[in-house]
């Protein structure tokens, strides 16, 4: 059975090029996404992740708050996209060759934005469609990133930024107790920057 990514595809959260960091923070929160869209007049520009975040909480750290910064600045603009006429196998095979986690849908004429297909999409569709006797150490990731529980913050992110991760495991005399994802550090993300005062920004 080939299923076609129309049957699959989800409509995109967006913003625009001139929206801040800090919009897209908001946004993310909100709708409890990992990825928002950066698109003009409909048409896709760029992708902006929690990955994206963190890289920049690590990196900007001693220089710009959130909404000192331009979606335009930090956006990836290597966008992979497909169409809603390709099938479920191409868009994995996608995915996997970029190393990538979500790909954008266009209209195959006019090019426009029509939705989003991510990786979480692919696992449900899998789980409905295909299901399988495939044991979870056959698909795993074995080297385990982890941290303590009393590891600062500013490490944590600088860990997540230079092995481009989107979690690490919390662990407690070698025996799991936590997780940290690049989600859960949104709500403080507004901390970081030179000033610990600035103007008042409501959510």
């Amino acid at each position: 059975m080939q299923l076609k990514t129309k049957n699959l595809v989800r409509q995109a959260i967006t913003l625009e090029p001139n929206n801040t960091l800090y919009d897209a923070r908001n946004v993310l929160l909100r709708y409890n996404i990992s990825r928002v869209v950066v698109a003009k007049d409909n048409k896709p520009l760029g992708i902006v992740t929690e990955k994206d975040m963190s890289r920049f909480l690590f990196r900007e750290l001693p220089r710009r708050r959130l909404y000192e910064v331009s979606l335009e600045e930090i956006m990836n603009r290597n966008l992979v996209v497909t169409t809603e006429e390709d099938d479920l196998i191409f868009c994995a095979k996608l995915m996997l060759e970029h190393k990538i986690s979500s790909i954008i849908v266009i209209d195959n004429n006019d090019k426009k934005l029509k939705g989003i297909f991510t990786k979480s999409d692919l696992v449900d569709t899998y789980a409905k469609y295909y299901p399988t006797k495939s044991l979870v150490e056959d698909y795993m990731t074995k080297e385990v990133i982890t941290v303590s529980p009393d590891d600062n913050l500013h490490m944590i992110l600088q860990l997540m930024a230079d092995r481009d991760l989107s979690r690490v495991i919390v662990t407690r005399n070698r025996k799991p107790v936590g997780i940290i994802t690049g989600h859960d550090l949104l709500p403080l993300s507004i901390l970081f920057g030179t000033r610990t005062a600035g103007k008042k920004l409501d959510d």
